[in-house]
């Protein structure tokens, strides 16, 4: 049949194209279905939203969600994937309609995990769309078991505690994380003699105004030589994985791509100057209450004599 130019595709670029293949594939592995471009008022009830979100029924009726994931037996939604793009970050109409969006879901329990284009690319052990989806189904698993009584009921789910395969030829497993096998590798590195610490410090920061969650992180890896990573991801209300905690280990595989760079002898360590620079944005971050989550366990993080960062308010 002859196209007559009225007709739009369902998935207008190779990012959408991208995404649709992933979720296909989990859904398929999983015996659930995927459904595109589901209207809003499709998917919750549309019946109970005035009375708590205003205006929440008539923007439900115009609104659509970009991928739905439904139950295979229940035909029940389990989980929605938002795609946003530039426009999401700083278009304050669009904003608005983001936030809208995220309430619906929330009041109808509805998981929605809104997602970038670096989502779906390979970066470390697996892109990153496929780790946070992997993340739901581990943890509805959990659940489950926790129902059935196999787990006690007051364990909470972490995602780490998922033990998966190594998919480089070894033998053996690794925790279900995403910065997993960059640890393991940072962890050879440092016991090899080629770093002086295995762990870089990380700093969760608090959604800004564009809905966006920030990590921080850095390595000293020799005298005057930091390697600092900074990640942000949208904001989002997902189960099996917090948008700060993903943020977080976008940051360590950084840094561990970042050391084994620096070792092949490439330019991609900073020095004193800019790791003080970097120090006092997150002590500013802190005094102002900015920062949610920390990866260290001590009450002053030294990076050299030339600064350090208290985990607790200056005094002003």
């Amino acid at each position: 049949m002859a196209h007559t130019g009225r007709l739009l595709p369902l998935l207008s670029n190779r990012y959408e194209e991208a995404a649709d293949e992933l979720l296909r594939k989990i859904s398929a592995d999983t015996g659930d279905r995927l459904m595109l471009k589901m209207r809003l008022a499709s998917v919750v009830d549309i019946n109970t939203l005035d009375a708590h979100i205003p205006g929440g029924r008539w923007f439900a009726l115009s609104a659509e969600l970009d991928y739905v994931v439904f139950d295979g037996e229940t035909r029940l939604p389990k989980f929605a994937v938002e795609l946003d793009g530039r426009q999401h970050w700083t278009d304050l109409e669009q904003r608005r309609k983001d936030a809208a969006k995220n309430r619906i879901c929330e009041h109808a329990d509805l998981p929605l995990i809104r997602i970038t284009s670096d989502f779906v690319h390979t970066t470390g052990r697996w892109p990153l769309l496929s780790y946070a989806v992997n993340a739901f189904y581990s943890s509805e698993a959990f659940f489950e078991a926790q129902k059935n009584g196999s787990v006690p009921q007051d364990e909470p789910f972490y995602v780490g505690n998922v033990l998966t395969p190594l998919q480089d030829g070894k033998s053996g497993f690794l925790p279900g994380t995403f910065d997993a096998l960059a640890i393991r590798d940072l962890w050879s590195l440092h016991r090899n003699g080629l770093i002086p610490r295995p762990i870089p410090n990380t700093f969760k920061v608090r959604p800004d105004e564009g809905g966006g969650v920030r990590a921080i992180a850095y390595l000293p890896v020799a005298k005057d030589r930091y390697l600092i990573s900074e990640s942000r991801v949208r904001d989002f209300r997902f189960q099996g994985i917090s948008p700060y905690d993903l943020a977080e280990e976008i940051c360590v595989v950084d840094i561990a791509n970042a050391a084994a760079d620096w070792l092949a002898g490439k330019p991609v360590a900073s020095n004193s100057t800019t790791m003080r620079k970097k120090a006092a944005e997150i002590q500013r971050l802190i005094d102002d209450s900015q920062i949610v989550g920390v990866g260290a366990g001590t009450g002053i993080i030294e990076g050299s004599e030339e600064f350090s960062i208290k985990l607790t308010r200056r005094g002003r």
